[in-house]
C-alpha cells in the first residue's frame, strides 16, 4: 500500500489489520458491513416473524366463563388436541369451520351463539321461548285467559 494511503488510513482512524493492499482510502472507509453496524434501537430481532394480531369476533372465553367449562374440559369433550383448542382460546390463531362446530357441540349450543356474548344468547333463548308460550297459548302475555272458550259462532 502507499504510504499516503497507509497515512490517509491511519488517520482516519481505521484498523490497520483490515486494509488490503490494492484498496484505496475510500474503499477502506467502507468496509463495515451493514451487519458490523449496532442495530437500531428500535429494532426487534422478531419482527419478520410478527403478525399483527388477528381480531377473532367469537366468544370462546365468555361461553366458558358462563358455563364453567375449562380448557382441559372443552379438550376431552371436543377430542381434539390442547393445540387446537389453546391456540383459538389465547387469540393466537383464527378458528377454523371445523373447531368452531366441534367446540359449539361440546358447548352444546348453536354455532352462531358462540359468536355472540352468552348474555345476548341467552336473552333470545328467552325471547324464543317466550314467542312459542304465546304461539301455544294463543294470547298475550300477561293478560288473563278467559273462562269460557266456547264460541257460538253468532254475535248474540
Amino acid at each position: 500500500m502507499p504510504a499516503a494511503v497507509a497515512n490517509s488510513v491511519g488517520e482516519a482512524g481505521l484498523s490497520m489489520h483490515s486494509v488490503c493492499i490494492s484498496q484505496t482510502a475510500n474503499q477502506v472507509r467502507s468496509l463495515p458491513s451493514a451487519n458490523d453496524r449496532p442495530r437500531p434501537r428500535w429494532y426487534s430481532p422478531r419482527v419478520s416473524h410478527s403478525r399483527p394480531k388477528r381480531y377473532t369476533n367469537w366468544y370462546l372465553r365468555d361461553w366458558m366463563a358462563a358455563l364453567g367449562i375449562s380448557q382441559a374440559d372443552l379438550v376431552g369433550k371436543t377430542g381434539l388436541n390442547k393445540t387446537a383448542i389453546s391456540l383459538p382460546y389465547n387469540d393466537r390463531q383464527d378458528y377454523s369451520p371445523e373447531v368452531v362446530r366441534d367446540v359449539a357441540a361440546a358447548l352444546n349450543i348453536a354455532i352462531y351463539e358462540l359468536f355472540m356474548p352468552p348474555q345476548d344468547a341467552m336473552s333470545i333463548r328467552a325471547f324464543h321461548r317466550d314467542a312459542i308460550r304465546v304461539v301455544a297459548s294463543g294470547t298475550r302475555l300477561g293478560t288473563p285467559r278467559p273462562e269460557s272458550t266456547e264460541r257460538t259462532g253468532t254475535d248474540g
